[in-house]
């Protein structure tokens, strides 16, 4: 709709209104005033004096923003808060209100009533501080055949949440890890003379030690191998085992 202003009025105020059925456009009306100052000064003509005319204009326009009938404006609530869902809402209809990322708060329900709203929302800034304490503990048993090493650590994250009010939250995480390294059994490096005695490097593992003997008509210093760790061979030397022969006793 629309209506012709007289030419000569010096104010003119147009609208266009949409009802429900023209999709709740909100109206605008726009107001706009002009004002001529005409100021003269007029003096007697004489060789110094001269005739001066001055003319100023203000334009003052004001735009208003209303509501179409039967329609609430989108609600201005300030930073925080997301309003997205409240536009073009009818009378007696309703939209949700939320907090913005960065606020905490819970959203809440807001009611069109006769050009404005009712409702309630709080939404806060957060401040939120993390502490992180880690723990570990490792234990080691090991056996004639094996090593078993187990390890735990144990770590605690804690979030202070500061706003209105402050939610504290403490998470515990557990991991355990056990490793078990089976040693190599050493079977090479002992000696194979004649009268050696290796019995007692039988079954050995790595870093054990075991000696080696001489035996039955042999004689000689005994001597000490080693289990190399992770090679599975012995490391020594000896023994020097000599016969043992007969020098008296026969008749001449």
């Amino acid at each position: 709709d629309h209506q012709t202003c007289p030419l000569e009025a010096l104010m003119c105020i147009c609208s266009v209104v949409g009802g429900p059925d023209k999709g709740g456009i909100a109206a605008v009306s726009s107001t706009t005033t002009s004002i001529t100052t005409t100021t003269m000064t007029t003096t007697t003509m004489t060789t110094t004096t001269m005739t001066t005319t001055t003319t100023t204009t203000t334009t003052m326009s004001t735009t208003t923003v209303t509501a179409a009938p039967g329609y609430c404006l989108t609600p201005s609530l300030g930073d925080g808060v997301d309003v997205s869902q409240c536009s073009n809402v009818q009378h007696k209809s309703t939209c949700s209100v939320t907090c913005v990322s960065g606020y905490v708060g819970d959203a809440s329900v807001f009611t069109c009533q006769e050009g404005g709203w009712v409702g309630t929302i709080n939404c806060a800034t957060t401040t939120a501080t993390t502490f992180t304490t880690t723990s570990t503990t490792t234990t080691s048993t090991t056996t004639k055949s094996s090593t078993t090493t187990s390890s735990t650590t144990t770590s605690s994250t804690t979030t202070v949440t500061t706003t209105t009010a402050t939610t504290k939250t403490t998470t515990m995480t557990t991991i355990s890890t056990t490793t078990t390294t089976t040693p190599l059994q050493c079977t090479q490096g002992l000696p194979t003379e004649t009268g050696v005695d290796i019995a007692d490097c039988a079954d050995r593992y790595n870093g054990e030690s075991c000696i080696v003997n001489c035996t039955g008509a042999y004689t000689g210093l005994p001597a000490t191998y080693v289990c190399l760790p992770g090679e599975g061979r012995f490391s020594g030397t000896g023994p020097s085992c000599e016969e043992i022969r007969c020098q008296a006793g026969l008749p001449v």
